[in-house]
């Protein structure tokens, strides 16, 4: 097995000469030179550059180029642009196919000449991933545009695979990949511009009372009709025909099965909820400005009186109303005219709400819109089954694949292994290390989203590992003054205060995304002293024995913390065998892997639902 290299850009790469030309001096017709412009290399060129493509402009024949003669491109050459109005600066692509006409580096770029060999493909590859691009973000200037310098480039961390193979068959996956890419990508181009079209036809124009594009089959205006003429408010209180176990979540919509009140009377107070019924929830949020209905689509049940009832007293879709009466961009405009606002929630004034008008399609075209909005739920569910069924999976194995208490062998092992395994403090592993909570601790004025170092914070270290969607950052003058704190590889951090015992390992990749990080004052830095495997240890932090452990020594109710000394204390099991340790954690990242793809997947099809909703209601 070979392992992988890491260098600086600097010490990879030599800087060539770029031009100024603007779009003016370029052409698409014929001359003997052609130019990369920052602009195409945002827009229109993917990683991987054939030289030879006619996308790629011609400079002007009037002009000297002579300047320019050793800054003639060649396969395996590599251009950055330097500036960009978001989040693309720095984006990169690799050239080849360069024989004939010659090619310039131009407008905002920075072109470079790796200084080794590199499998074709692969650069252009690594060089806009996310793990390479979160270097970038630290070291961009600018507000309104973007940009980078070529000395800010010269310490971002190059990772490559020694062999010169694998190089290429990443590059190589990859390139197919791309290709694949780019033809859907067309297929999605066109089909933007169809769906913008169809949506100007699917909703009616001003004044008009039935869209210009309808469902085959459906030729008839969606109808206006108050809210009256669909819904009465009922009060029906329960006599008790409903016990505790018919009591409905609203807002999950399920039968609760760990719902409490004081007595058996209370639940007179209770509202009966039947099936096909909405009720009113008031709480706020991000998605519901002035709360939402939701309907009962799992049967009859009883529900808190703090929810407003209504029944439906025409012929409906269940599936329909199911969607549409708790659908934001509909109801928020009817609510914001008939809630009343409160410290917490809205209140529902019936009255004004049963005054207000929807439009309605007929039964017939309610039954095809909620039929196939309740067709994708399905496929939605299935797939938080299978994410759900993969977490319970992991669980099991990481009770499996550690020792109980009081024994050394775990109730499944990888082939090949029988030894005991070791139990120690965590202190005779690791040195358990604090930040800097001195004079030179940051203050509020320190931060920035953007900087040198970045300063950890509580989202950033989760109960699945690093997160960098929100960063907070310090200057390198600031952190250079600061005593402990900084990381270093292979360092595995655990969060004290707060949300305790999420864990992260800061290994080589991780480094070369955040090469520069410091932990606040609510975590912990474990720095390897004896010869164990870091990634097993914080799988083990992760498991049952490792967070019980944790939960024991953890202290207070408002702020739960832990201590540096309780921490040294915690009992580390594992094998004595250093293989097997490795073996235990590439089992379980592989495990996280799958699990991260099917939150993917999951999360693609609720998007894609949303997008179903904005197009299907009027």
């Amino acid at each position: 097995m070979f392992s992988w290299e890491q260098r600086k850009l600097g010490e990879t790469f030599e800087y060539l000469q770029n031009n100024t030309l603007s779009r003016d001096s370029l052409n698409y017709k014929n001359s003997n030179v052609k130019n990369i412009h920052y602009g195409d290399i945002l827009v229109k060129f993917d990683e991987l550059l054939d030289g030879s493509s006619n996308d790629i402009p011609y400079i002007n024949s009037e002009l000297d180029l002579s300047k320019f003669s050793k800054s003639l491109l060649r396969d395996g050459d590599i251009i950055f642009s330097d500036t960009a109005e978001d989040d693309a600066v720095g984006k990169a692509i690799e050239l080849w196919n360069v024989n004939d006409p010659f090619i310039l580096s131009g407008l905002h770029t920075i072109p470079c000449r790796p200084l080794i060999p590199f499998g074709k493909g692969y650069l252009g590859n690594f060089l806009n991933s996310d793990s390479y691009r979160m270097q970038l973000r630290p070291l961009v200037q600018g507000i309104k545009v973007s940009s980078i310098s070529k000395s800010a480039l010269k310490d971002t961390m190059i990772v490559y695979p020694k062999k010169l193979d694998e190089q290429e068959k990443i590059g190589g996956l990859f390139y197919h990949i791309s290709k694949m890419i780019t033809l859907h990508q067309r297929k999605l181009d066109n089909l933007k511009l169809k769906k913008k079209a169809l949506l100007q036809k699917l909703f009616p124009k001003n004044g008009e009372r039935y869209p210009e594009l309808r469902f085959p089959g459906f030729t008839d205006a969606w109808e206006q009709r108050k809210f009256s003429d669909l819904y009465e408010k009922i009060s029906e209180k329960n006599d008790l025909s409903y016990s505790l176990d018919k009591i409905i979540s609203v807002a999950n919509m399920y039968y609760k099965s760990d719902a409490k009140v004081s007595n058996e009377e209370y639940l007179r107070t209770y509202n009966i909820f039947r099936y096909g019924e909405i009720a009113f929830e008031g709480n706020k949020s991000k998605d519901f400005a002035y709360g939402r209905f939701v309907e009962n689509t799992i049967g009859d049940g009883i529900i808190s009186h703090v929810f407003e009832v209504f029944r439906p007293i025409v012929k409906y879709d269940i599936y329909f109303w199911k969607y549409y009466i708790n659908y934001e961009p509909i109801m928020g405009k009817v609510l914001s005219r008939c809630t009343k606002k409160t410290t917490m929630m809205t209140n529902l004034v019936a009255k004004d709400f049963l005054k207000e008008t929807v439009l309605v399609p007929t039964l017939a075209e309610q039954k095809q819109i909620g039929t196939l909005l309740n067709t994708l739920d399905k496929f939605i569910t299935l797939h938080q089954r299978k994410l759900d069924n993969l977490k319970l999976k992991k669980k099991a194995l990481l009770q499996k694949l550690f020792p109980k208490n009081g024994e050394r062998y775990p109730e499944l092992r990888f082939p090949g292994f029988t030894d005991a395994w070791e139990q120690r403090k965590l202190e005779d592993l690791v040195d358990v290390l604090d930040g800097d909570r001195g004079k030179n601790y940051p203050k509020e004025v320190d931060f920035d989203v953007q900087g040198h170092t970045l300063f950890l914070n509580a989202s950033n270290v989760t109960n699945e590992g690093f997160s960098f969607k929100t960063n907070q950052y310090i200057t390198e003058e600031k952190s250079n003054s600061m005593g402990n704190g900084r990381l270093v590889e292979d360092d595995v951090i655990i969060t004290s205060r707060g949300s305790l015992g999420h864990i992260a390992w800061y290994n080589q990749m991780t480094q070369c995304v955040m090469p520069h990080v410091r932990i606040n004052s609510g975590m912990l830095i474990l720095r390897k002293r004896v010869d164990i495997s870091m990634s097993y240890l914080q799988q083990f932090l992760r498991s049952y024995k490792g967070q019980s452990q944790i939960s024991f020594i953890s202290f207070g109710s408002a702020q739960p913390q832990l201590t540096k000394k309780d921490v040294q204390k915690i009992n580390i099991t594992y094998p004595a065998n250093l293989k097997e340790q490795i073996k235990i954690e590439t089992y379980f990242s592989a495990l996280d892997n799958l699990i991260t793809l099917h939150q993917r997947k999951l999360d693609h099809l609720k998007l894609q639902k949303k997008a179903l909703l904005q197009q299907m209601f009027v």
